[in-house]
């Protein structure tokens, strides 16, 4: 609680004794407390804009990493793929990418989903690529 005693000075009373504070000090303390306000809020908008502005720029992440396995072994390798059938699928969806008949992006979206279905990805690989290449008019 602030007691005023006319202009010469202001007294805090707190839970101990009184403290006598001179006029200019405390409205330097008010004008402090404002800035520590204006500062933080300046900060936090800072901060903001520069994580919003990271992730903006940020590469989109591949499921296949640059100088990695190409993608026909990252698939088979990946689905588990075991039988003659799932190999010449995966043959021929890589084949589909290379000529820029099927997306890439497709494959990976795929490809990311199905792994981690257990025990044996590739069945939900091919169900998904297969309907979703349906969506947009490709026949596998």
């Amino acid at each position: 609680m602030v007691d005023n005693r006319g202009d010469r000075e202001r007294t805090c009373r707190g839970p101990g004794d009184a403290i006598q504070v001179p006029p200019g000090l405390h409205a330097f303390l008010e004008r402090l407390k404002m800035f520590r306000r204006q500062t933080l809020v300046t900060l936090v908008l800072v901060v903001g804009i520069s994580i919003a502005a990271a992730f903006a720029a940020a590469p989109s992440p591949s499921a296949i990493a640059p100088g990695g396995p190409d993608l026909q072994t990252s698939l088979e390798k990946g689905l588990k793929a075991r039988r003659p059938v799932e190999f010449a699928f995966i043959a021929s969806v890589v084949q589909m990418v290379d000529n820029g008949t099927l997306p890439k992006t497709l494959v990976e979206t795929s490809f990311l989903w199905a792994r981690k279905k257990r025990p044996y990805p590739f069945p939900y690989f091919e169900q998904s690529l297969k309907l979703q290449a349906q969506k947009i008019g490709i026949g596998l």
